[in-house]
């Protein structure tokens, strides 16, 4: 579910348009309303731990979700995502391994760093961009195109990070985290917001984003309780051919017959690591 939902939400951001605050706004209205729904539907037990947990990991999302979204027009979605999606699980990995011991045996060990690895070789082909391509400006500000995705992981990489933290420390159920985690993103995303993206029609619609997106969550977070955040995140992200190759067939982002060609193949790599990541459960 979460590759499917999460794999979908740049195609769908991209479709319905709007600046990033009119994104992020309408996007935490509909992870709110799934947030809302899941309360009723798993009648948690909200404890304190569980609301300080949620509500920063809100925050951080918004940070992470609100840089992702000017990635989108910085670099664009098909560069953007598997990117994002290889740095996080590069980040996510290391902090499962030596901050939770998700890691136990030689095996472990091997297979894992095999995987980051592959990791690091997927994201460094799918961020390839052919010189002649570039303007003399854009060769000086090439590098600053990248701190939006930079800021945008460090970002994500806190709001798993924390939930984790608070079901390993205080046994917070995965279920329980999400309504203070949705209220947070909503406050978050109303602290960077204008007074006008409240009424902007596009903000409505991006409310279908953040649907989608709350679904990939709610589903995320369960599966993070039964299987570990290592495996869990890493297969979660398998939802980059959806998102990659539509932005280049579906948004019509440009691209060159190599930059294409080492796109397609940068996605593989980051599934195979995933992949090799998860099956060590």
């Amino acid at each position: 579910m979460p590759t499917i939902a999460w794999g979908s939400i740049g195609l769908i951001a991209g479709k319905i348009g709007g600046n990033f605050r009119q994104q992020t706004l309408g996007m935490t209205t509909g992870a709110f309303i799934i947030g809302f729904l899941s309360f009723f539907i798993f009648t948690p037990q909200l404890s304190m731990p569980t609301w300080i947990i949620g509500l920063i990991s809100g925050l951080f999302w918004v940070l992470g979700q609100s840089m992702y979204f000017q990635s989108f027009y910085k670099i664009g979605v098909s560069k953007t995502v598997p990117m994002s999606t290889g740095l996080q699980l590069i980040v996510n990995t290391m902090i499962a391994v030596f901050a939770f011991q998700e890691w136990q045996t030689t095996g472990d060990y091997l297979i894992g760093s095999s995987a980051i690895i592959l990791l690091v070789t997927g994201a460094t082909f799918t961020a390839y961009q052919e010189e002649g391509k570039l303007m003399t400006s854009d060769k000086n500000n090439s590098y600053l195109k990248f701190l939006p995705l930079l800021i945008s992981t460090i970002g994500f990489v806190l709001y798993t990070i924390i939930v984790r933290f608070g079901q390993v420390t205080y046994d917070v159920e995965s279920t329980a985290v999400i309504l203070p985690q949705a209220i947070g993103m909503l406050l978050g995303a109303l602290c960077i917001s204008k007074k006008k993206d409240l009424t902007e029609i596009k903000t409505r619609i991006n409310i279908i984003t953040g649907l989608t997106w709350g679904i990939g969550n709610l589903f995320m977070f369960i599966a993070m309780e039964k299987v570990g955040l290592a495996t869990s995140f890493s297969l979660s992200q398998a939802g980059i051919v959806i998102s990659t190759l539509g932005g280049i067939f579906i948004l019509k982002e440009a691209k060159t017959k190599r930059e294409l060609f080492l796109t397609v193949l940068g996605c593989f790599i980051i599934i195979i690591g995933g992949i090799l990541l998860g099956i060590m459960k």
